[in-house]
C-alpha cells in the first residue's frame, strides 16, 4: 500500500487528483485514534496529514487559533497554554485537531 505524506495544501490536492485519475481509493490518516469508527473497507493508499501540522496564526485576544489538520491536541493545546486559553475536547493529546473535528469529538463552549 502507498503511503502518502503532503507537506502542503497543494501536496495534497495533487494526491487527490492523481489517486482520482488512477480511480485509487484513499483514506485519510492523522492519529490514528479512530481507526475501529465506521466500516472498514479496502483502500489503495494511505494519505497522512501529519505533516500538516502548523499553527498557522494565533490571536489570544481574539481567541482565534489556525492550524492545519495535522497538529497535534497536545501541541495545539500547549501553544494556547502560552495565551492562558485551551481548546476544550475530549481527546488523546496525540489526536490530530483533523481527527478530531472529523470524529465530532469537539465540545462547542459559549
Amino acid at each position: 500500500m502507498e503511503l502518502i505524506h503532503p507537506h502542503t495544501k497543494g501536496d495534497v490536492a495533487d494526491a487527490v487528483r492523481e489517486a482520482n485519475e488512477r480511480a485509487e481509493r484513499l483514506l485519510v490518516v492523522g492519529g490514528r485514534q479512530h481507526m475501529d469508527k465506521g466500516n472498514p473497507s479496502e483502500v489503495d493508499a494511505e494519505l497522512w496529514t501529519t505533516q500538516l501540522d502548523r499553527l498557522v496564526s494565533y490571536e489570544p485576544a481574539e481567541m482565534i487559533a489556525v492550524v492545519e489538520a495535522g497538529m497535534r491536541v497536545g501541541d495545539l493545546n500547549r501553544a494556547l497554554a502560552a495565551g492562558g486559553q485551551e481548546w476544550p475536547c475530549d481527546a488523546h493529546e496525540e489526536a490530530t485537531v483533523g481527527g478530531i473535528i472529523a470524529s465530532r469529538r469537539a465540545r462547542h463552549v459559549g
